[in-house]
């Protein structure tokens, strides 16, 4: 076994973007044998070969990429999102003040944010508290400010805004660079305002929000053509580009087992996937107390070459770890935990990793480590942050509620409704259920989840309990399939006369697969215009990459005499497997087009890109 490397693999490059001259050649001449004939091709030539495979040659001037990005190894893959969210800042100045008069976002674009973190645009109340996690030091003087894009529907969408002291909206078509402020207000004067957007699509976002002195809070509110009433923006018209932010979304939990989570979204980018807090640094997070407490860092790890590999999490106190949907390690108590997972068989690319982390009370740390090779299998090394990125696993996300109690009625039953937000597609795992229960005899009730469509799963069967009087439980219940989004319930029954309890709290985080796919389902990249000199034909167009089942590629060319006219010119027929002559005929000036197409899920990637043609002697 082996490290994942800390140096990017990248192919090794037998050729370069640029001219024939500095291409490979052979003397032999390659006579073209299928359907396709190109009239000027005579067959003869010499052999010469153009090859894009590093960062350099995929990002030459003149490149365009629609949905695709350049990685930092050297490769052309789809772009990512961080769905549900977007990227926030925030400084410790007022940027500006309560007289708005349209040029406050380039005051903000320039200020030197304080810290990053991400916001699902919820209603916030900082009152007299502040942004936490992100670098504000006190609740006055400070700026709070997000970017992304955001889905609508074409047609009138009228946003209303809230805001202490001041606050703005404003939005770009999809494609376009120019901003327009749809919505701004003050502590005094609420906004209302109709956007008429144009097309469906993915509109830039960006707002922004200024506090002074004394109570601070942000209240966006959208409703979309038809709707009937305006309300907070839904998690799945969010998303933010992950070429906007590095590290893994990093969320926090005021229990010790992933209930009633904490409003703000962090990025956790340390160098090294180790975390060491002091029990300032826990409660500076806005936990309630140092202790008590749960954390989920989400997202994707890169690995380079494919091969086993074993991961080891060393923490105080538990942890869980899933790579790829599977639960590796589970170990989620209330005592320090130091486990290695069984040998891993991974691919090279991108993997969704999920890090569950408690602490019960005393000290906290985390440390995950990639081990070694068999001969020295206590050593190991730490993920580099820039090997991660925040892109949303797909088999293994939360999303909970907490609410306030009730009382118990004797031979009656009470349900507390947890409301969950989610996309509509979004089943469920499991559901981390917690509840605070005073009653005199515990074996007189039956407590059950209830899901959204009425199925009940019973949690402790009535007469089951031994306990008495007031006393919290934590339970995992599986719910395979369930529908995520709805009124959950928490349905409590006493069924023996006498006595009368209270529900004090309950909370649910649920575990679930699926939602807005986080990786765009096709990706395309047009190479800059490349003088080959005297093209007598062309032989073929290969590639290597990384392909998961569900993703392929394909390579267009086109030919022109003149460099300005081939922008014009018609693309061949794609090319859909590596290593065929593409149609087209032979001219001095080309340029290829690489489309990489998926289904949301996986992350198709490809290394290098080589065309093979004959110039003139």
């Amino acid at each position: 076994m082996r490290a994942w490397s800390s140096v990017f693999a990248v192919v090794a490059a037998v050729g370069s973007s640029g001219l024939a001259g500095a291409c490979f050649f052979d003397t032999a001449g390659v006579a073209p044998t299928d359907a396709f004939v190109d009239p000027g091709d005579d067959g003869g030539g010499v052999a010469a070969t153009w090859r894009d495979d590093s960062a350099a040659d995929f990002g030459a001037p003149g490149a365009t990429l629609t949905d695709a990005v350049v990685e930092p190894w050297g490769a052309i893959g789809p772009a990512t999102w961080t769905t549900g969210l977007l990227v926030a800042h925030a400084s410790d100045e007022q940027l500006f003040d309560t007289q708005l008069d349209g040029t406050e976002w380039a005051t903000v674009a320039t200020a030197t944010p304080a810290g990053t973190a991400l916001t699902s645009l919820a209603p916030v109340k900082w009152n007299l508290d502040r942004p936490r996690g992100i670098g504000v030091t006190s609740g006055d003087t400070f700026t709070y400010w997000a970017e992304g894009e955001l889905r609508l529907e074409a047609g009138s969408n009228r946003f209303t805004l809230a805001a202490d002291d001041a606050a703005f909206v404003e939005l770009a078509a999809p494609g376009s660079d120019a901003f327009t402020r749809v919505v701004a207000a003050t502590y005094t004067t609420p906004g209302a305002a109709t956007y008429d957007a144009p097309t469906d699509g993915w509109y830039r976002i960006r707002l922004a929000v200024a506090e002074s002195v004394g109570d601070a809070f942000l209240d966006l509110e959208h409703q979309p053509p038809g709707a009937a009433a305006a309300a907070p923006i839904a998690t799945d018209r969010l998303r933010v580009s992950d070429a906007a932010v590095a590290g893994l979304t990093w969320t926090g939990f005021d229990d010790s087992h992933l209930l009633r989570p904490l409003p703000e979204v962090w990025l956790f980018d340390q160098p090294a996937f180790a975390y060491h807090p002091n029990n300032g640094a826990i409660t500076d997070l806005g936990f309630a107390e140092s202790d008590r407490f749960s954390m989920r860092f989400a997202g994707q790890v890169q690995v380079d070459d494919a091969g086993t590999y074993r991961v080891r999490l060393d923490t105080d106190d538990g942890h869980r770890l899933w790579i790829d949907g599977a639960l590796v390690l589970d170990y989620l108590l209330d005592a320090t935990q130091d486990h290695t997972t069984d040998p891993l068989t991974l691919d090279a690319g991108w993997h969704d990793l999920v890090v569950d982390f408690t602490d019960n009370t005393g000290n906290q740390k985390l440390d995950l480590d990639v081990l070694g090779d068999d001969d020295n299998p206590s050593g190991g090394e730490p993920i580099d942050a820039a090997r991660l990125r925040p892109t949303a696993p797909r088999a293994e996300r939360t999303a909970g509620v907490g609410v306030g109690g009730a009382g118990i009625p004797d031979q009656g039953e009470v349900a507390l409704s947890l409301p969950i937000t989610a996309p509509a597609d979004a089943t469920a795992i499991a559901v981390e259920v917690g509840y605070r229960i005073d009653h005199p005899h515990w074996s007189d009730l039956e407590i059950a989840v209830i899901a959204p469509d009425g199925t009940a799963y019973v949690v402790v069967a009535a007469g089951s309990a031994s306990m008495t009087g007031n006393q919290t439980q934590r339970v995992t219940v599986p719910t395979p399939g369930e529908a995520v989004a709805g009124a959950w319930q928490l349905r409590v029954r006493d069924g023996v006369a006498g006595d009368v309890g209270s529900i004090g709290e309950a909370s649910l985080t649920v575990r679930l697969r699926g939602g807005a796919a986080p990786i765009a389902t096709a990706a395309t990249y047009v190479s800059p215009i490349e003088d080959l000199g005297d093209v007598v034909g062309f032989d073929a167009v290969t590639w290597t990459g990384r392909l998961p089942a569900g993703t392929g590629v394909a390579v267009r060319l086109r030919t022109c005499a003149v460099a300005d006219l081939c922008l014009a010119a018609d693309w061949s027929p794609p090319v859909t497997t590596s290593g065929d002559r593409p149609a087209v005929t032979g001219a001095r000036f080309a340029q290829y087009e690489l489309v990489l197409t998926g289904d949301g899920d996986a992350t198709p990637s490809v290394d290098a890109v080589e065309i093979t043609y004959r110039a003139a002697p």
